[in-house]
């Protein structure tokens, strides 16, 4: 499996398919994690799956700092991870 800093599924072969398979939308593993009921039941200890997919997100590149300055001046290399923290950040509130 072939992943990038925003955690994206860049390639899998079939025993990762078939791993992932419980999961409706299997493009990003923060998406996977958060936001499918699946993540809860796949990962036995979620909250350490979580706490693995926020520290690598910050650890790829201050991306929250890339929030602000894609407001101000939008990139559209960094959009796809505006908007993947977008998606994050609702289902947080």
């Amino acid at each position: 499996m072939i992943i990038n800093r925003r955690l994206d599924l860049l390639a899998r072969n079939p025993i990762a398919d078939a791993l992932y398979s419980d999961f409706a939308d299997t493009a990003n593993l923060a998406r996977m994690t958060f936001l499918d009921p699946a993540g809860r039941v796949f990962f036995t200890d979620w909250e350490q799956a979580a706490e693995a997919c926020v520290a690598h997100l910050r650890m790829a590149g201050s991306v929250a700092e890339r929030l602000v300055v894609y407001r101000a001046a939008p990139d559209s290399a960094d959009a796809d991870a505006v908007r993947l923290l977008g998606m994050l950040g609702a289902v947080s509130r």
